[in-house]
């Protein structure tokens, strides 16, 4: 009985759109104004980011290093220590933008990309999706950064970094995620 999940009866909670609008295109992502039908067939207006989605990826070298870039974000005005990661382009795969921004952020590669799920950072007003990947026994190499990317590599043991994750220590939501999927992974084996 503690273990139980006690749940209402299923209702149909679809949202029917019935305009869309964008109201601004910045580029690769768009703010959206959408006028939907409600369950209860009332109307309403919904406001969101349409988004191209992105990737984020646990590289672990074979000592059992985790690899991060450490850059600026303007948005938070200060340096932000995160995983490798960033959007994906039009026709790419979420594995080939993985690989491909490992590469540039970091110079690193792997054989193996194992997926760890995708997570939503903010569904409340945004379509954005970021598929995680844990890539281990990853290889280093030189770094192929945007031109106008500015970012430095750090490698942090691993147990280490998800400690700092789980204790506030690291606060980009992504990097948090990514990292305890890739600690639950590790743990049972797989």
């Amino acid at each position: 009985m503690d273990n139980e999940i006690i749940e209402n009866p299923p209702v149909d909670k679809t949202e029917k759109t019935l305009s869309s609008e964008c109201v601004y295109d910045a580029g690769f992502i768009r703010v959206m104004q959408d006028r939907v039908k409600l369950p209860n067939g009332k109307e309403t207006g919904r406001t969101y980011v349409k988004h191209p989605g992105g990737v984020c990826v646990a590289a672990i070298d074979a000592e059992g290093n985790i690899a991060f870039v450490r850059q600026y974000r303007y948005a938070m005005a200060e340096e932000v220590l995160e995983l490798p990661a960033g959007k994906i382009d039009e026709g790419e795969t979420p594995e080939e933008c993985g690989r491909r921004e490992l590469l540039e952020e970091t110079g690193m590669t792997a054989e193996k990309f194992i997926p760890l799920g995708v997570m939503y950072p903010t569904p409340g007003y945004s379509n954005e999706g970021i598929y995680m990947f844990l890539a281990p026994d990853a290889i280093h190499g030189p770094a192929k950064p945007d031109e106008d990317e500015f970012l430095d590599t750090v490698m942090m043991p691993f147990d280490k970094a998800v400690y700092q994750a789980l204790t506030g220590a690291l606060n980009d939501a992504k990097t948090v995620i990514c990292l305890a999927r890739a600690d639950l992974r590790r743990r049972r084996g797989k």
